[in-house]
């Protein structure tokens, strides 16, 4: 009788585990869908601009201290081609590294993957330099940096600082 008890019990729980799993619930989409959110394609556009309007790529675009781009590197790269191939356009490479040497080789690297993407070297340049920014200009965020500011605190809000060199509007005494 307790033979016959066993057997049943696991003939019960062999033939539940046979069983397809159920969906996870807290698993995120796989794939793509059928459907797609009204949303997708003006977040597309605000992306895109953004891409133009920040043609930059920076030293977490590249594996540690060498010219070999990283994941991130590949995936913004591809965004620029896509924008230089329609608009041309400048690519800075803003940096911290002080090894000159490796600066060209990543610059060079910039320029080897856009051009491989089918790019037009001569409507797109690949530069060493800090990102530009509509919200402040580029010579205003360097003496921003050499006076110790952070770039980012001082362009918020639409705060213009005090910097020397620098009339009341921020711009350039030259």
């Amino acid at each position: 009788m307790k033979l016959l008890s066993v057997l049943g019990l696991l003939s019960v729980v062999l033939v539940m585990g046979c069983q397809e799993p159920s969906p996870r619930l807290n698993s995120p989409p796989q794939g793509d869908t059928v459907n797609r959110s009204p949303l997708q394609k003006p977040f597309a556009a605000m992306v895109d601009n953004s891409v133009r309007n920040d043609m930059s790529v920076a030293d977490i675009h590249f594996a540690g201290c060498t010219a070999q781009l990283s994941g991130t590197g590949e995936y913004r790269l591809r965004q620029l081609a896509e924008v230089c191939k329609t608009y041309g356009g400048v690519v800075r490479y803003d940096t911290r590294v002080d090894d000159d040497k490796l600066v060209q080789q990543r610059l060079q690297r910039v320029e080897q993957y856009l051009a491989s993407a089918g790019c037009d070297m001569d409507s797109c340049s690949v530069r060493l330099g800090m990102a530009a920014s509509a919200e402040m200009p580029a010579d205003q965020a360097v003496q921003a940096q050499k006076v110790g500011l952070p770039v980012a605190e001082s362009s918020r809000a639409g705060a213009i600082p005090e910097l020397p060199g620098a009339d009341k509007n921020g711009a350039s005494k030259k």
